[in-house]
């Protein structure tokens, strides 16, 4: 089987989108950030009217286009992340300067496809709405006088099953160990 598909309506995106940085204390940061997509569209382009003898597929695909949000588009879409860095030893020696940080992001439902197989007006594959969160724990270490950095970034912290859009899952819990060295 061999199907051609063209569109060419116009698209179009509108939202708000804000990000705030909040630093209180000297060592602590906090950042967040989002966005509201209120309208997500294909545009309707004249040369597409339906006459009356339009084929049902026709009428059919473009009620889906035209009547359903644009593919990869969520309404909303929130982050915060959080850093406190610690000044003073925890436990003897230990501890200064040690960063521990926590974030999290949100997203509203996501229209995978727009077409006749996963309509999502009809309860189509859709992804989204998701809440993940990350964590970073970073320390400085001093190595036969070298002065080092460690930062162990973990995401998707307690492992959860999601979709960012796609027909797969997104990566499962992952961990990401940088360290630096400054000589």
């Amino acid at each position: 089987i061999v199907r051609w598909y063209t569109a060419s309506a116009t698209q179009e995106n509108e939202g708000l989108e804000a990000e705030v940085t909040w630093s209180p204390i000297r060592n602590y940061q906090a950042r967040v950030s989002g966005g509201w997509m209120w309208s997500s569209k294909t545009l309707s382009d004249p040369s597409l009217d339906i006459l009356p003898n339009t084929p049902a597929g026709t009428v059919i695909s473009r009620n889906i286009i035209f009547g359903n949000r644009l593919p990869y588009a969520p309404e909303f879409r929130f982050n915060v992340f959080n850093k406190y860095t610690f000044t003073n030893n925890l436990v003897g020696e230990f501890g200064r300067g040690l960063s521990v940080g926590l974030g999290a992001r949100y997203a509203s439902e996501i229209i995978i496809s727009n077409d006749q197989n996963f309509n999502a007006g009809r309860g189509g594959i859709t992804a989204g709405n998701y809440t993940v969160f990350q964590g970073v724990f970073s320390l400085p270490v001093e190595v036969f006088g070298y002065r080092m950095h460690s930062t162990l970034h973990i995401d998707n912290l307690f492992d959860k099953e999601y979709s960012e859009g796609n027909f797969a899952l997104a990566a499962p819990r992952s961990y990401m160990l940088t360290v630096g060295m400054k000589f």
